[in-house]
This record gives structure tokens, sequence and C-alpha cells, in this order.
């Protein structure tokens, strides 16, 4: 159950036991808060505005990730981090997105605060980090639009601006 499962387009799927299994820590310390830190490829500032997770990892669902807080950071992956977003996952093996407000990010910090009942780890299946989408130029004021009079063709096409997190995973 390693990071670099969170990355890797791959889901879990539990009845066929295909896909990658996704990341876990050794202990849930609901104190001292387990994280998971993205770094951009070739160390450079992203504007992000939008995270989707996916919860489903080869481990008992009490397990999977809760209440997560999306940091970032523009120094260091040591930070200092600024909270941009704290989102409750649902208790579902499905793909949920969540808008952030946009904020520059060469760090991408997941902090998990809880998991849906388990003392013995916290686990997540599959990241993805998009852009923010600049309403003031052409094709992000078209994906505005589209998101405006037909949000499904809209979130379509903002998956198309989805950044590679193709850096180190710690």
């Amino acid at each position: 159950l390693n990071a670099n499962n969170l990355i890797d387009g791959q889901v879990y799927n539990p009845t066929s036991k295909t896909g990658s299994a996704g990341w876990a820590n050794n202990k849930f310390d609901p104190v001292n808060m387990d994280y998971v830190t993205f770094a951009f490829a070739k160390d450079e500032v992203k504007r992000i505005g939008k995270i989707a997770f996916n919860n489903v990892v080869a481990l008992n669902p009490e397990r999977w990730a809760k209440d997560t807080q999306v940091q970032v950071s523009t120094d260091s992956a040591d930070g200092p981090y600024t909270p941009i977003a704290q989102v409750t996952l649902k208790r579902v093996a499905e793909k949920q997105e969540f808008l952030v407000l946009p904020a520059n990010a060469r760090y991408v910090r997941l902090m998990f605060r809880s998991n849906w009942g388990s003392d013995r780890s916290v686990g997540l299946g599959e990241v993805e980090i998009y852009e923010a989408i600049d309403a003031d130029n052409g094709i992000g004021g078209v994906i505005a639009r589209l998101e405006e009079d037909f949000p499904v063709r809209g979130a379509e096409l903002a998956q198309h601006v989805q950044v590679v997190v193709d850096g180190p995973v710690a």
C-alpha cells in the first residue's frame, strides 16, 4: 500500500481484486495526523481549483479516509502549508470531486483527520488534482460557460486540464 499508488490512474476493485491497492499508513494517529505530500513535475507552481478522490483501498472500509484537509505550499515539501479546503469523503466506492478555492501550489498535502472508525490505519485509493479554470482566457471562458449551461459537459471538458502529478510522493 504505497503512496505512489495514489497517482497511478488505477482504482482497486474489491470484487475482482484488481487495480492498485491504494495507500495506507501503518497506524492511524488522530492526534498527530498522517499526511501524504505531492509535488508537481519540474518543481512547477500550478494554480489548482479542484481535487478528486477515490476511497477504495485494499482494506476494510472502516479504514478509508473520511475527513481530509487539503493544504498547499509554494515553498518546500516541509512547508509552510496553508489549508485551502476541508472535505468529508463519503464511504462509497466512487470518485468524489471537490472544488477548492483557487490556490497556487508547488506542493499539495492531504492531512487525514479521521477515517470511518478504525484505530489501525487510514487509507486512500486514488487522487486527481486539477488546475483552476481561468474564465478570462478563451478556452477557460468556454469551459466556464459550458459548466453553467451544461454542467455534465463542462465537467467532462474540465477533466482534460488535469494536472499531472508525477513529482516525488512522500
